[in-house]
């Protein structure tokens, strides 16, 4: 056979499967939404983890436990954790009362502290305050010469606490 004929054939070859290809491709395509519906089908009768069926009650005392015990990037981790999670976290006034305040802080966030706390009393700690001049500076600003002061915030009772 020529080099020709030899060409020609593989020519032949590869138009054949150029022409199945689309076949190819919609049968795939079918497959793949009928796995689809499948998984979305099973998807519907999975049983929901435990901590998914608590009342919102009992979510709302173990999340503010856990805030009122840890570190200030606690709130975004728990409202990470699902949407339930978040619609709690975000809606609990309760979870938004301590506020702790250092230099690298916006004022955005305490911002959204204080609207989320709503009305209950806030406790402000303010970090970062390393030297005895630059606290006594803070407690004269707050007109107070204890580490410890209350005033009012708009309607909210505020007790700030200096801490180094």
């Amino acid at each position: 056979m020529s080099e020709l004929a030899k060409a020609r054939a593989e020519l032949t070859l590869l138009e054949e499967q150029e022409r199945q290809l689309p076949e190819g491709l919609c049968s795939v395509r079918s497959a793949a939404r009928v796995q689809r519906n499948r998984v979305d089908e099973l998807l519907k009768h999975t049983i929901k983890p435990p901590i998914s069926c608590l009342p919102v009650a009992a979510l709302y005392q173990i999340i503010y436990l856990e805030v009122d015990n840890c570190g200030p990037f606690t709130k975004r981790r728990l409202a990470s954790a699902s949407r339930c999670w978040r619609d709690v976290v975000l809606t609990s006034p309760g979870v938004w009362t301590t506020i702790g305040i250092h230099s690298g802080w916006p004022a955005s966030l305490v911002i959204a502290h204080v609207k989320r706390s709503r009305e209950c009393p806030l406790d402000i700690q303010i970090y970062g305050w390393w030297s005895k001049s630059k606290s006594l500076g803070l407690h004269a600003r707050l007109n107070s010469p204890t580490p410890l002061t209350y005033f009012t915030l708009q309607q909210h009772v505020v007790r700030v606490q200096i801490a180094p």
